[in-house]
C-alpha cells in the first residue's frame, strides 16, 4: 500500500486532508491561523503545509476556542469591530430621522411662503410636495402674462 505523502502541496490537497472545501481552508487560514506556507514568502500563490502541523492544530483547536472567549487580541478586535458597526447603524438611523424631519421642515417653509406670495405655481408646487395634489402636468403649467 501506497503512503501519503507527509507534505501537501496546494489548497486543494490541503482541503482535501480537512473534508472541507478549498475556500474553508483558506479562510480558517485567514480567520483561525491554519498552518500553511508560502514558498519564498508569496502571499497569494502556491501553499504547502505538512500533516503533522494540520494534525495539531485540528487538535489544539479546542483549546484556541476556549481562549479567545477570554481576550484573544483577534476576537477581540472583531468584538470592538462589531460594536462599531451597530453605533454606526444606530447613528444612521438618527441620521435618517433627522433628514425626514428637516424635509418636512423644507416642504412647510415652502408652503407657508407659496401661501404669503399667492403664486398659483408656488401653491401647486406646495401642495404636490405635502401629497395633497398629483402633479399637474405640463397642461396645466401657468402661461406668461401677454
Amino acid at each position: 500500500m501506497k503512503q501519503q505523502p507527509e507534505i501537501l502541496n496546494s489548497w486543494k490537497e490541503i482541503s482535501a486532508y480537512l473534508g472541507r472545501g478549498v475556500r474553508t481552508a483558506q479562510r480558517w487560514e485567514r480567520d483561525f491561523g491554519l498552518p500553511v506556507r508560502r514558498p519564498a514568502g508569496h502571499l497569494k500563490s502556491s501553499v504547502v503545509a505538512l500533516r503533522a502541523d494540520i494534525d495539531h492544530w485540528v487538535a489544539n483547536r479546542s483549546q484556541r476556542d476556549a481562549a479567545s472567549s477570554q481576550g484573544d487580541p483577534q476576537h477581540a478586535d472583531r468584538d470592538r469591530l462589531i460594536k462599531n458597526l451597530q453605533e454606526l447603524v444606530r447613528n444612521l438611523a438618527a441620521l435618517n430621522a433627522q433628514q425626514a424631519e428637516l424635509l418636512k421642515n423644507q416642504r412647510l417653509a415652502r408652503r407657508m411662503l407659496a401661501l404669503r406670495n399667492g403664486s398659483t405655481q408656488d401653491i401647486l408646487l406646495a401642495a404636490m410636495e405635502q401629497g395633497n395634489l398629483e402633479h399637474p402636468g405640463p397642461d396645466l403649467s401657468v402661461a406668461p402674462a401677454a
